[in-house]
Parts: structure tokens; C-alpha cells; sequence
């Protein structure tokens, strides 16, 4: 079962965080912490039931009365079992949503982010799974979480690194030159660099309009 599977339809799937409100993270939260307390309360009134049904054979008069609490015992216990599933998965939704939730409140931070794009770009689903990934104990620990989408920004922009023709990249890396020395408050060196431009497209460019 995806760790997702419970909140799948809350948001929308393909909703970015940009797109979910605060409130709605809280609501959410809420909503499964009380989630949590029911399920917890259902198991212990199962385990409860199961002591009872155990001293109760202790007492039975005969084996055959025995073998039927023993069979209702094992018919709980695996009814105690699913309802641990159910409860760690919504431990783990209730994690998720708390990381979100701390994600939210701090994108303007973010933003400023090396990250930043990509975390406004990615569907909630996406980030659900790196927010769980960067969950450690009961801790959201946002430097692990960063350092997971770095490696995942890395990956892509290699990737996209080698579909791109050399004399496309040979552009792009004069604009981030251009854009460093506008920064940089070096005004000439912008206009060299679209110089530079200039020279590789003259040299590069495939001279099918020549007659």
C-alpha cells in the first residue's frame, strides 16, 4: 500500500504544494491525529476482548467449549493485525502531512532555495515520498530533505545535459555568464558575453540560407 494511498485523493495528484493552503495541511493533520486515536482505541478494546475470551476458556467446562474461544482469539488477533497496518500507515500520512505542512510555512525561505524551483514544480504525491524519506524517528529534518532533491535536480539537469546539442549548451553558458556579470554589477562583461553569442551562432550555424 502506497504511503499516499490515504491522502490520494485529498489534494488532487498532481497538485503542487503551491496550489494546497495551509489550512487544508491542517485540517488534514487534525483529521488524522483523530484518525489515529479511534484506531488505537479499536485496537485496545480488541486486545481487551481477547484477555477476556482467553480467561474465559481457562474456566471452560469442557475442551470442546475451549476450541471455540481459542478460534475466536486467533480470529482477533488477525483482526488486530490489520488495524496495526491501518495504523502505521496513517502514522506515517500524519508524518508526511506535519512535513508538508513545515514545507508550506517556509517557502518563501525555500524558494530562495537552490531547490526551490523544483519543489514548486513537483505534485505533492512526489514530495510526499522525499518528505517521508526525510523523515527521521518522528523528525521532518529539512537538510535531509534538500539534499535528497539536489540529488534529484543534479540527476535531471544531467540528463537533460546530454540530449542537448554542444553548440545549444555553448549558449546557455554564455546567458549564465551574462547573467553572472549583471549580477556582479559588470555591465561589459554582459555585453561580451553577447559577443561571445554572437561569434558561436556566426560559427556554428548551419549556412543552408547561403546561396
Amino acid at each position: 500500500m502506497s504511503l499516499w494511498q490515504g491522502l490520494a485523493g485529498l489534494f488532487g495528484r498532481r497538485k503542487t504544494i503551491d496550489q494546497i493552503s495551509s489550512d487544508e495541511l491542517k485540517r488534514e493533520r487534525i483529521a488524522l491525529e483523530q484518525t489515529q486515536r479511534r484506531v488505537q482505541r479499536e485496537i485496545d478494546n480488541l486486545e481487551a476482548r481477547k484477555h477476556e475470551l482467553f480467561l474465559k476458556g481457562k474456566d471452560a467446562a469442557s475442551s470442546r467449549e475451549r476450541v471455540e474461544l481459542a478460534q475466536q482469539i486467533w480470529d482477533l488477533e488477525s483482526a488486530i493485525r490489520e488495524k496495526a497496518k491501518d495504523l502505521d500507515l496513517v502514522h506515517k500520512n500524519l508524518r508526511i502531512v506535519t512535513g508538508l505542512l513545515q514545507l508550506k510555512e517556509r517557502m518563501d525561505l525555500i524558494r530562495r532555495l537552490k531547490v526551490g524551483s523544483l519543489i514548486s514544480r513537483l505534485s505533492v504525491e512526489d514530495l510526499a515520498t522525499y518528505v517521508d524519506q526525510a523523515i527521521i524517528g518522528e523528525r521532518f529534518e529539512m537538510e535531509k530533505f534538500t539534499a535528497l532533491l539536489e540529488a534529484l535536480q543534479g540527476a535531471t539537469e544531467g540528463d537533460l545535459v546530454k540530449t542537448i546539442p554542444p553548440e545549444v549548451q555553448s549558449i546557455v553558458a554564455a546567458m549564465e555568464e551574462a547573467k553572472a556579470a549583471e549580477e556582479a554589477g559588470r555591465p561589459d562583461e554582459v555585453a561580451r558575453a553577447v559577443q561571445k553569442m554572437d561569434e558561436l551562432l556566426a560559427e556554428k550555424a548551419p549556412d543552408s540560407d547561403q546561396s
